[in-house]
């Protein structure tokens, strides 16, 4: 009966022993591939990560580039302000510019005032006389 209680527990061990193994192989190929995804996630990210570095690379040389055109244009604007005195930052034009603006709209009041009195007197010449007086 011993004998017989004693082998029993050996199969019973051993059974133990197979499920195991069995559980620590399953273990074992999940853990290869959840390495093996990680590993592929990695790749993903460096290649995303290198393309990255390479849209930034090349932004930050169209940013040079426009950078270098901005500065041109200051110095083109900078350039037309000093010709003509015109500020575009302030938008307020000197002083000298504001006089001939406004000695040019003077002018074209005074043309349109005599062109009005030409033609009144250009009426009144062509008016019958005034019996009631």
């Amino acid at each position: 009966a011993a004998a017989q209680m004693q082998e029993e527990g050996e199969v019973a061990v051993r059974r133990v022993e197979d499920v195991l193994r069995g559980e620590i192989e399953m273990l074992r190929e999940e853990g290869k591939k959840a390495l093996a995804a990680s590993e592929r996630a990695q790749e993903d990210t460096f290649a995303s990560l290198q393309s990255t570095l390479t849209r930034n690379r090349e932004l930050a040389a169209q940013c040079g580039w426009l950078e270098e055109l901005v500065a041109a244009k200051v110095k083109e604007v900078a350039a037309l302000s000093e010709k003509t005195g015109y500020s575009p930052v302030t938008r307020n034009p000197p002083a000298e510019v504001v006089r001939r603006q406004m000695e040019g709209e003077l002018l074209q009041l005074k043309a349109a005032l005599q062109t009005r009195e030409t033609q009144i007197l250009a009426l009144e010449r062509n008016m019958p006389p005034d019996d009631s007086a």
